[in-house]
């Protein structure tokens, strides 16, 4: 769960690069969030990732949790950033 909750970081981490509305990327172990600007975009993000699938939780005024199970595989973070950086570009890249 170490070692998965690591590549988790460094995965939203890698988000937070490519998208300059994540704000903050928080971890401890496998639970982790983003913080996003505002509720309106984090309710958007989240609309965004049920369409392709992804199932995250609102956490506070405007972030949005990750809570894997404890046996999660490499492959499945992978996935699931992979469904976040499509509805993050359909929330954002529409904006532009």
């Amino acid at each position: 769960a170490e070692v998965m909750g690591l590549y988790l970081r460094k995965v939203l981490s890698g988000l937070k690069v490519s998208f300059e509305q994540i704000r903050t990327v928080r971890s401890r172990g496998l639970r982790a969030s983003f913080e996003l600007p505002s509720k309106n975009d984090r309710d958007r993000v989240l609309e965004a990732c049920f369409g392709e699938n992804l199932i995250l939780l609102p956490i506070g005024e405007c972030s949005i949790g990750f809570y894997p199970p404890l046996d999660v595989r490499a492959d499945a973070i992978g996935r699931a950033a992979a469904q976040l950086e499509v509805a993050l570009q359909a929330v954002y890249e529409a904006e532009s």
